[in-house]
């Protein structure tokens, strides 16, 4: 079913997400809070990524419901 290629996507999409995650070495030069604000920005992405994915397991869910 679609949605679950869509769901493996969306979690293999995660995983890369935590790879990115910001390094401080990347932000120090930008001053004492960069990091933490990178972080910030960062995890907002990630949560954003979640709840499209929460979306999704709701959606299959329902489908296979309706299937089933």
């Amino acid at each position: 079913m679609q949605a679950e290629r869509v769901g493996g996507t969306l979690r293999a999409a995660l995983v890369e997400l935590a790879d990115f995650a910001p390094n401080g070495r990347d932000y120090y030069p930008q001053g004492s809070d960069a990091t933490a604000q990178a972080g910030r920005e960062h995890q907002a992405r990630v949560d954003r990524v979640r709840s499209v994915l929460a979306e999704i397991e709701e959606l299959h869910a329902y489908l296979a419901d309706q299937e089933g």
